[in-house]
């Protein structure tokens, strides 16, 4: 058996965390207590018919990811299906029960996307840790202490949530926050601090409605200026200057941030994922300058 893991090169190469989250709009999870394919949403207990619906959800709508997710308890109820769309303020999280895995096939995912329909909401944010070992085994090897090492009512085992290489890593919902390398202690404080509505940068990884430059430019600004509530920035616009530079404006009640910031790639291409083949370059962010100007009340 290999003895690598992508998770431990990624933390010897002190790879950034930040700006790493492949851009989600919509988030599907369905409870699911049996073992997990390698491909979550193939597992074996799934109708065919579930499989294939998800599937084209996933072809019609592709800022779209497709999870399994499970507590304890979930083997002794109805599962049920969870649609988070992650839009800031807006953020919303709808719950449906299901008598069966076949409901799923009438629930309306793309108008709920669309904000043309709607569900009963869910009150309490979720938390989603990877322990998708069949995927990757650096999601087992560092998701399950998180997962036993916490208690969280709300905390949730999920299958692959993206970047392996920084695993454990844990998904809030519906805010959309991702962070990466997080350990129970790391995991406890994230929950502790998302539910007093504060953004902790230690493991902070991205916001997945942003795109990977947006989310570096937050991270810049919220290091910068000591910047903790989860919702007290607003993306306002973003421009692209050439290949390798970007420029991105957010605003707060008072102040206008301009934030410019180039990207480089590594030296050499390596292995980004426990069963990948072929290397990659690793891409980190670099910040230029910051310009604030308050605005007019």
């Amino acid at each position: 058996m290999s003895t690598f893991f992508c998770s431990d090169l990624a933390r010897s190469e002190n790879d950034q965390l930040f700006g790493t989250v492949k851009q989600i709009r919509l988030f599907i999870a369905l409870e699911y207590w049996p073992s997990w394919n390698s491909k979550a949403v193939q597992s074996d207990l799934l109708p065919v018919e579930v499989r294939q619906f998800l599937s084209g959800i996933k072809q019609q709508f592709p800022q779209s990811r497709i999870l399994l997710i499970r507590q304890r308890e979930s083997k002794d109820r109805k599962p049920s299906c969870f649609i988070a769309i992650p839009d800031g303020p807006n953020s919303v999280v709808y719950r449906q029960q299901l008598d069966c895995y076949e409901d799923v096939l009438s629930l309306p995912f793309l108008e709920l996307a669309a904000g043309k329909a709607a569900l009963p909401r869910l009150d309490a944010p979720m938390f989603l840790v990877c322990n998708h070992g069949k995927h990757d085994k650096c999601c087992a090897k560092y998701g399950g202490p998180v997962l036993t090492g916490n208690s969280s009512e709300h905390l949730w085992e999920s299958s692959h949530l993206g970047g392996c290489r920084f695993a454990a890593n844990m998904l809030c919902l519906p805010s959309g926050l991702v962070f990466g390398r997080v350990t129970p202690e790391d995991g406890a404080r994230v929950i502790r601090e998302h539910e007093a509505g504060l953004l902790d940068l230690s493991n902070f990884r991205g916001r997945a409605n942003y795109s990977k430059p947006a989310q570096a430019a937050e991270y810049f600004v919220r290091r910068e200026f000591a910047i903790r509530g989860i919702d007290q920035l607003t993306l306002r616009t973003q421009t692209q200057q050439n290949e390798t530079s970007w420029t991105t404006v957010f605003e707060n009640e008072s102040t206008l941030y301009e934030v410019e910031h180039t990207v480089s790639k590594s030296a050499t291409p390596r292995i980004v994922a426990c069963a990948d083949t072929e290397p990659e370059f690793v891409w980190s962010n670099h910040l230029t300058a910051i310009r604030t100007t308050l605005r007019s009340t």
